[in-house]
């Protein structure tokens, strides 16, 4: 049949969908599942088109790809044989389909940038300094923390030079895993062989590449094949263990036409990277990006491109389309690179306002040098260079960079912190979000009123970060609007817009870049952005152990902690309370705040100082409330347990108002006369107003199920409490975990089984007077229980239990947000059975399947944190007398020294747990969550030595007999344990998943339940 003429057949087959951008139906597939892609293929020849895009089905294998990948030849097929494991997907039809009527510009480019060979690009050597055999004094004063350079002579040595190939790595390694570049939250692994392979199949725009942060630990000789450059030996992140610091090396293989993308690196640190081998290829560079995009040719699809395409081209369309060979000058590896705060064209930058996350949107290496880099000005071009085999670049704090590789590649790279870069990597991990916008896209991250006030040298109010197109959730600092005006205009500008904003007043000073902090900043009561490469605590046990290890430092060392932590503040508060309870200042050893917890403390002498800051205000007043109300009640029943907790040597409240400081003790009790702002409705009549109870009914209100009013004045804002203990000797379980011997692990185990005993007995404080009216007049509430009904009416159920179930019940009506936010490593197949295994009605939990009222047992007091960190151990030895029961003497242990002691040390044993800030009310079965799972990690063994020392019942109202009754879930401890790990305040369910890794296959949570708590079923509570 002849060909009648043109024939646009995109109405027809789209129908109302026409209306939409082809990029735009793109990105609405791609959230499609694979059988709703097989299913919409169907729909018209068009949607034919769009639904058998390899773009699409590589984006959909990555989504629902996990663990060990292997490349099938397509993406098509390698999705299909994940969706359905086991089955061989083949082509269903041989002969080619043939279409006229469409064609698509978006469609033309990427199928363009995913045949194209760059055997025809050829650089000059580019305008990036070159160095050979430089000296470290010479590169520290010219290029550290300046400018890139390109470094030769380095690798010069290695044996990586010559074995590094892929052919040798291929034969060594390969059956062994490396992790991937992908772009999906999911780790993903190849093992090279097969890597290999894929290299020779993929026709990809942006190609998967190795990308290995553990490639030492899985192949160890690799480490001996090459030697960190005399010129970036300095890395202060080695003072931690290799398990706590961030990753820092990577092992990088790719092929023609992959890379990084435009990027920052983590936590502006600094980077070297060497390029260890490429093969030799000759071509020659023709101009015809421009022509290719703005020419005659305008990539109309006829039926004759599209039979190649849907039957599948090898690229020789397209090379004789485009390429004419010659021969010319070799490259291998292409570098560009920005400033620091200049944004490249085309990139965009999120920076999370409530978090200071930063994520970055930008088009593929390969996308950006074919569409953005033509459009550039000279003045607006990057810095340049082609780094050749042999060759190392150095890339400075902060630099904007990508990468594309010409031909397959193998390199290897270090992120480092060094002195140069040390205060700015403590500044990107400086709570708040401003600074970071700022490190990275400059003035572009202030609107208005914000950037006359960084010109005039003046901070920011959240005011003048406001922006009328914006959320002040997450700000989009965008350089490029659109991509359709074909001339580009809009985009031009926004290069000009950036580069004029980037020259104007922005400097990568840490004195400029520190005046977008927040001042009120509070490192430990702040949420932390996941875009940190390491933890709150990490952070701080890193500057502790650098303060320790490197004293000729303490100058830089004290400037980078300020920018974190905020340390002078505290700094200054600790030497208020030393003056006003006649403690020794602090020395220079003892400048720094230790410890991984949640407030700040101190070790002056003899004694430990903590701040109360997390929560806020009046949650650190119901902190030492309920802390100073359990050193009063062990006081009162003389419990053993007060020999194994630190000696209370003095509290009270200091505040930071108008310039001057105020400071007065307190017990607890009433107030300080001057601290009036600060009772907020409480009754004297109470003996601890801001005690155990009242910080029960605060965490009852805080979570949502009652209204809840916060302080409000400003007098409140910078007040702090604070406790002082004496200071134990000896190490805290945390440092010694890997030193201690099974039977030391066992005595741990049973020493706290003993003390949990001892304070799980402890009597309450009675629940009285105003604090017993308030919460029943709460709890009674109409608008409480009639607003979301989330607990059932219970008769006759203690005041304090409905109290526990109505939080756990407001917990579990927000359970999903809560798991989808923490993600991975939790299976999304249990995520959505969580309700399933949740009991509709929580006070089951307490009081068993029969619906009749128990007896309810009594609650009690619960430490809820006792993690490695709180733990104290102390080395005992011969010379000393153990108790009957086989631990230490608290008292002789606690004055142990190494230095003052005869007698070999015999082991390390347990004297003292800390930190009672975090003290509650409610199930005893909770305080076993921290400790097997922290402190045990998850040895049943420990679990069942604890148990045995424990001897209490964990069942509320249900008889001991009922324990048999294994069917029934509800009286399984296992279970209670269960719903309490997925109800908890913490992401208790990661730590599981990341312990036994098994578990992330799992069916069903009952699996789950069986293996972390099953030892539970088998204790009997009372021996």
């Amino acid at each position: 049949m002849e060909e009648v003429g043109y024939r646009d057949r995109i109405a027809d087959a789209l129908g109302d969908l026409k209306v939409l951008p082809d990029e735009l139906i793109c990105a609405i597939l791609e959230n499609l599942t694979c059988r709703d892609i097989a299913r919409l293929a169907c729909v018209s020849s068009v949607m034919f088109i769009f639904c058998n895009e390899e773009p699409l089905w590589m984006t959909l294998c990555l989504k629902n790809a996990g663990g060990q990948l292997q490349y099938k030849g397509s993406w098509k097929k390698t999705a299909l044989s994940i969706e359905h494991e086991g089955i061989v997907c083949e082509d269903c039809c041989s002969k080619p389909l043939q279409f006229d009527g469409f064609q698509s510009l978006f469609l033309y480019r990427r199928l363009y940038r995913c045949h194209t060979t760059l055997s025809g690009f050829s650089f000059d050597d580019g305008n990036v300094a070159r160095e050979n055999n430089i000296s470290l004094e010479e590169f520290s004063t010219k290029y550290d923390g300046q400018k890139p350079v390109l470094l030769s002579g380095l690798a010069d040595s290695w044996q990586a030079r010559n074995t590094w190939t892929v052919d040798q790595l291929s034969q060594k390694y390969g059956d062994m895993a490396f992790r991937i570049s992908q772009r999906s939250s999911r780790k993903i692994t190849m093992k090279f062989k097969d890597y290999v392979s894929y290299m020779g199949l993929q026709h990809d725009e942006d190609p998967l590449y190795v990308f290995d942060d553990k490639f030492g630990e899985a192949a160890p000789s690799l480490l001996n094949d090459y030697s960190v450059p005399h010129l970036f030996q300095e890395d202060l992140f080695d003072v931690l263990d290799r398990d706590q610091r961030p990753p820092f090396r990577w092992l990088i293989v790719g092929p023609e036409r992959s890379g990084a993308s435009w990027h920052v690196d983590p936590a502006l640190t600094s980077a070297w990277n060497t390029l260890l081998c490429g093969r030799k290829r000759m071509a020659a560079w023709e101009e015809i990006c421009p022509t290719l995009i703005f020419g005659e040719r305008k990539c109309h699809w006829g039926a004759d491109a599209f039979a190649a395409y849907v039957d599948g081209i090898n690229g020789t369309l397209v090379g004789s389309f485009l390429w004419d060979e010659s021969y010319g000058v070799a490259c291998e590896c292409l570098w560009a690179l920005y400033p620091p705060g200049r944004v490249p064209l085309g990139v965009t930058v999120h920076v999370n306002e409530e978090d200071g996350d930063v994520h970055i949107e930008t088009p593929t290496s390969l996308q950006w040098w074919l569409d953005f880099y033509p459009l550039l000005a000279d003045e607006d071009k990057p810095i340049e260079c082609t780094q050749l085999p042999g060759e190392t670049i150095f890339v400075p704090s902060g630099w904007w960079h990508c990468v594309l590789n010409l031909e397959t590649t193998v390199a290897v790279t270090q992120n480092f912190v060094n002195s140069k870069n040390f205060e700015f990597v403590c500044l990107d991990m400086a709570p708040g979000y401003r600074h970071k916008g700022v490190c990275r896209a400059g003035l572009l991250a202030l609107d208005g009123d914000g950037i006359e006030s960084a010109q005039n040298g003046k901070f920011c109010s959240e005011d003048d970060l406001s922006h009328s197109e914006m959320t002040r959730k997450d700000k989009r600092l965008k350089i490029c609007e659109s991509m359709k005006d074909p001339s580009r205009e809009l985009a031009i500008n926004g290069a000009s817009r950036s580069c004029n904003l980037w020259m104007q007043d922005f400097s990568y000073d840490i004195n400029f870049l520190s005046m977008f902090l927040d001042e009120d900043r509070d490192h430990y009561n702040s949420i932390w952005s996941s875009s940190s490469c390491i933890g709150q605590r990490e952070l701080r046990e890193w500057l502790s152990k650098l303060w320790v290890g490197k004293p000729g430092m303490r100058e830089l060392l004290w400037k980078g902690a300020c920018i974190a932590l905020n340390v002078s503040k505290w700094s200054d508060c600790v030497n208020q309370i030393c003056a006003l309870h006649n403690l020794p200042s602090p020395t220079e050893d003892e400048q720094l705040p230790v410890g991984t917890g949640s407030n700040p403390v101190f070790l002056i002498a003899d004694y430990a100082i903590k701040i109360f800051v997390e929560g806020g205000p009046e949650a650190s007043l119901h902190s030492l409330g309920a802390e100073l109300e359990f050193y009063n009640t062990l006081s009162k029943v003389n419990s053993p347990l007060k020999d194994h907790l630190p000696d209370l040597f003095a509290s009270g409240i200091i505040s930071f108002q108008d310039e001057s400081y105020t400071i007065a003790p307190w017990d607890g009790k009433r107030l300080p006369d001057v601290f009036p702002d600060l009772i907020q409705g409480k009754s004297m009549e109470d003996d601890f107003p801001y005690g155990v109870w009242s910080k029960k009914y605060f965490d009852y209100k805080n979570v949502g199920v009652a209204p809840y009013k916060p302080f409000n004045s400003e007098n409140v804002k910078n007040t702090w409490p604070y406790i002082v203990t004496k200071r134990c000797r000896g190490k805290i379980f945390a440092h010694l975990r890997d030193e201690l011997s099974p039977d030391e692990m066992l005595n741990l185990a049973s020493f706290l089984g003993e003390q949990l005993q001892r304070l799980h007995l402890l009597p309450l404080p009675s629940l009285k007077g105003s604090m017993l009216s308030d919460i029943k007049e709460e709890v009674c509430s109409p608008s409480v229980n009639a607003c979301e009904k989330i607990v059932a009416d219970v008769p006759d159920i203690p005041t304090e239990w409905d109290i526990f179930i109505r939080i756990l019940a407001k917990k579990k009506k927000d359970v999903m947000s809560r798991l989808f936010k923490w993600g991975d490593p939790i299976p999304s197949s249990l995520r959505e059975k969580v309700h399933q295994y949740l009991p509709c009605d929580l006070a089951v939990l307490l009081r068993g399947e029969n619906d009749m009222p128990k007896n309810w047992k009594s609650s009690s007091w619960i430490h809820t944190d006792i993690m490695d960190d709180n733990i104290h151990m102390v080395p005992c030895y011969n010379s000393f007398n153990l108790s009957a029961n086989g631990h230490a003497d608290g008292l002789h242990c606690q004055s142990a020294n190494v230095s003052n002691c005869n007698g070999d040390k015999s082991a390390w044993h347990p004297s003292h747990i800390l930190d009672f800030s975090n003290l509650s009310i409610g199930d005893p079965l909770f305080d076993l969550i921290p400790i097997h799972l922290d402190v045990f990690r998850g040895d049943s063994h420990l679990l069942k030595r604890f148990l045995k020392s424990y001897k209490l019942p964990f069942l509320g109202g249900i008889s001991q007999r009922q324990i048999a009754n294994r069917e029934c879930k509800l009286e399984r401890l296992s279970f209670r344990a269960m719903c309490y790990c997925i109800l908890h305040d913490e992401d208790v369910l990661g730590a599981i998943f990341s312990l036994w890794k098994e578990l992330r296959t799992a069916g069903s949570w009952e699996e789950v339940e069986e293996t972390v708590w099953g030892e539970l079923n088998n204790y009997e509570g009372f021996s």
